[in-house]
């Protein structure tokens, strides 16, 4: 996928947030997915193997029929939540002092990025601006290229409904229509 917003000449930093959870009624993170401007990517999802019975109990139908068989297709991303709040930080501080636009279509996905950070045994030294663009999912461009999106991560094994998958769509619409 090409892009049209390079680092040295894109005015804004953004970075394209997408996570998964248990449940609408009681959301706790299951996966989480941010990939920036340029397509570098983070992509952490929840050890169920090791994560505690109450979580896993929390775990609702719909992510265990559509979130859950896509979990260990990516090597070495499974964690507890603890390590995974530390890399999704250290990759975030890796942007400071930059000020980072962190772009979400649901406000779940923000929600739980904060609560993971809050994790995370380092502080945060980057600036996030949380940027809800659920417009663009009526936008005609943008599902154009969500849906290619989602076929080039299918070349790989990633559908709808992986937070990483999710992330490089929603990336991919922002650039569409803002591009």
């Amino acid at each position: 996928m090409s892009t049209s917003c390079s680092s040295s000449d894109c005015p804004q930093r953004y970075i394209f947030l997408d996570a998964e959870f248990t449940s609408l009624r009681r959301p706790a993170l299951l996966s989480l997915a941010m990939v920036d401007n340029t397509e570098n990517w983070f992509y952490g999802e929840t050890d169920l193997t090791t994560a505690p019975k109450s979580l896993v109990r929390r775990v609702g139908t719909f992510a265990r029929a559509h979130v859950v068989p896509q979990f260990g297709l990516l090597p070495r991303c499974a964690a507890p939540l603890d390590v995974i709040a530390k890399r999704a930080c250290d990759w975030l501080n890796a942007y400071q002092p930059e000020r980072l636009f962190i772009a979400y279509d649901f406000s779940v996905d923000y929600d739980l990025l904060e609560r993971l950070l809050l994790m995370s045994s380092q502080p945060l030294a980057a600036v996030l601006t949380p940027t809800h663009v659920a417009y663009l999912a009526d936008d005609a461009d943008g599902a154009r290229a969500a849906a290619f999106s989602y076929e080039d991560s299918a070349r790989i094994g990633l559908h709808r409904h992986h937070a990483l998958a999710d992330a490089l769509a929603l990336y991919a619409r922002f650039n569409a229509v803002h591009g």
